[in-house]
């Protein structure tokens, strides 16, 4: 017996020591999702996102009174900015069990909400170098009545009516400019013709791009794009850029925020039959709530394991330090608990995807002499991806529930301004 333990022992030493100079096991690479088990929202950026006309209220607000025109070249003024937008990619929302201790020292099962992402900076950014000239048009010239000299009477039957004259050259032989009719700047809108630039920075190139207006569709208005010449290299030479160039110039931040919202069942369902034999609900009171998502280390552990143990996940802490290169692509888990298991029909709203953004000033509160707070009255919008989700199902079988992207009816995905 003595013999025997020794031999174990001698054996699990052996055993030790060859474990501890074989060579590491390599992690598997991350394996690829099934083709269709992925939905993917490509970038979409609308040229008029691009710029914006707006006043500045704090100087605007120095105008002494309505006649002061000292301060007009603060309004309407022209704001441009280089737009980026990152594809998104997601797996269906699931659901798992999970067990998180509470106050007391014990373990309360709850049911983890969560979607697996993946955000790509696909290099394409939209609006910087926008032609100085073609930005917004302006026009210079007016329509003059010219008047013979001498041959006034006070009135305009000896007039003569001329359109497209400079502002600076008003005046011809033997008349003498009166009176200008007209003088229009168009702005705030995209009418007329303008040039902007489509860059591409994972290829290290740009192009001028032309918008014209389209043919209106529905009532809404289109554009056509145009190229201007050739695509161009990012620098002033023929040399495309680098890849530390590229990097440099074309890296973006994804701060996401994922917000659920539903109309919840404030209480149970009741039924009654109707006239034509069927049952129905009767109208029962909702009420509108949201849920922000969570940062559940406990679950995010569970998960990862469950999905891809080979794969590297961020969450909505980790992933505004991550500086995000054109080209690559960045994986995410978002989670969310406590949330009403009457919930059918939902809504998840995600900010951080591009850094378009639209804002609006009332105008007594945007700013005031009196108050000097700047910009309490300015609302400031961004542009938010929009998922509409269905879930079958009751309270009884949540864990199997199987949730669909789109609701009947309505766009599964759109691009708002919240």
């Amino acid at each position: 017996m003595k013999n025997y333990r020794y031999r174990l022992v001698l054996g699990m030493c052996f055993l030790v020591l060859g474990l501890a100079g074989a060579a590491p096991i390599r992690a598997q690479e991350p394996r690829q999702p099934a083709p269709g088990v992925m939905t993917t929202i490509r970038p979409f950026i609308n040229y008029s996102e691009t710029f914006q006309w707006s006043d500045i209220p704090e100087i605007v607000a120095e105008a002494q009174g309505e006649d002061d025109n000292s301060f007009d070249w603060a309004r309407n003024v022209y704001f441009s900015k280089e737009v980026w937008c990152l594809q998104f990619s997601f797996k269906p929302i699931r659901f798992i069990p999970i067990d998180f201790p509470n106050e007391n020292g014990q373990m309360d099962r709850k049911i983890v909400w969560y979607m697996v992402y993946s955000v790509t900076n696909t290099g394409q950014f939209v609006g910087s170098g926008v032609s100085s000239a073609k930005e917004y048009e302006v026009d210079n010239t007016v329509s003059v009545i010219l008047r013979q000299e001498g041959e006034y009477d006070g009135s305009d039957e000896h007039a003569e009516i001329v359109s497209g004259q400079n502002l600076n050259d008003v005046y011809s032989p033997g008349y003498r400019g009166v009176e200008a009719v007209t003088h229009e700047r168009k702005s705030n809108n995209l009418d007329g013709i303008y040039v902007i630039n489509d860059i591409d920075y994972l290829n290290g190139t740009s192009q001028l791009m032309q918008v014209n207006e389209g043919e209106a569709r529905d009532g809404v208005k289109t554009y056509e794009l145009q190229p201007l010449g050739e695509p161009k290299p990012l620098t002033d030479g023929e040399k495309k850029l680098t890849d530390e160039e590229i990097k440099a110039r074309g890296t973006v931040r994804f701060i996401p925020r994922f917000v659920l919202t539903s109309e919840n069942l404030i209480g149970p369902l009741d039924y009654e039959k109707g006239a034509d034999g069927l049952y129905g609900a009767q109208d029962t009171q909702r009420t509108a709530k949201a849920w922000d998502d969570q940062f559940l280390p406990l679950a995010l552990t569970r998960i990862a394991a469950l999905e891809d143990p080979n794969q590297t996940y961020q969450t909505s802490v980790s992933f505004p330090t991550i500086d995000i290169a054109p080209g690559e692509t960045y994986w995410g888990i978002v989670t969310w608990t406590d949330i009403d298991p009457r919930v059918n029909n939902f809504t998840v709203y995600l900010s951080g995807l591009t850094n378009a953004l639209r804002w609006s000033d009332d105008a007594a509160a945007a700013y005031n002499k009196e108050n000097e707070v700047p910009l309490i009255g300015r609302k400031v919008m961004r542009k938010t991806l929009k998922l509409n989700f269905f879930r079958p199902g009751d309270v009884n079988i949540q864990p199997e529930s199987k949730v669909y992207f789109g609701v009947p009816g309505q766009k599964a995905s759109d691009w708002v301004y919240l």
